[in-house]
């Protein structure tokens, strides 16, 4: 979605003269971007492609010494998306290894429980092979 956004941020500046919005707007897109994009296709390309604007843009327009105030403002955006794309695969690992953890407790709990109900039907089959051949040979 913020890749989609991206593009028509750039037309906007070329048409509507707001250089700062741009500048401004794009980290902040960029950093959805790359903290949401699906594949790291998607980050690349916007990124290269902010970063390209972040460079030609200030040129295009005359302010050149402005090319790395953008160009510092697209990193931070970049790295603050990366980040959070860090963060939340970090995030989605961790349930996963909770979930599997939780997955063998319950599966070794469960053996347990049948070794415990074979010791234990053991256990009583032979006290009652025991009660039984008491029983018969007290007849006797």
């Amino acid at each position: 979605m913020g890749f989609a956004l991206l593009l028509p941020g750039a037309v906007a500046t070329v048409v509507g003269g707001s250089e700062v919005l741009f500048a401004v707007v794009a980290p902040v897109v960029l950093g959805a971007v790359a903290a949401t994009a699906r594949s790291w296709g998607f980050v690349v390309t916007a990124a290269v492609l902010a970063l390209t604007w972040g460079v030609a843009q200030p040129f295009a327009v005359g302010q050149a010494n402005a090319t790395w105030f953008i160009l510092l403002l697209m990193s931070m955006g970049l790295g603050g998306g990366l980040f959070i794309r860090e963060s939340l695969a970090r995030r989605e690992r961790d349930r996963r290894r909770v979930f599997e953890a939780e997955e063998r407790a319950r599966l070794a709990a469960e053996a347990e429980r049948r070794s415990l109900a074979r010791d234990l039907h053991d256990v009583v089959a032979h006290n009652l092979t025991i009660i039984s051949m008491q029983a018969r040979t007290a007849r006797y």
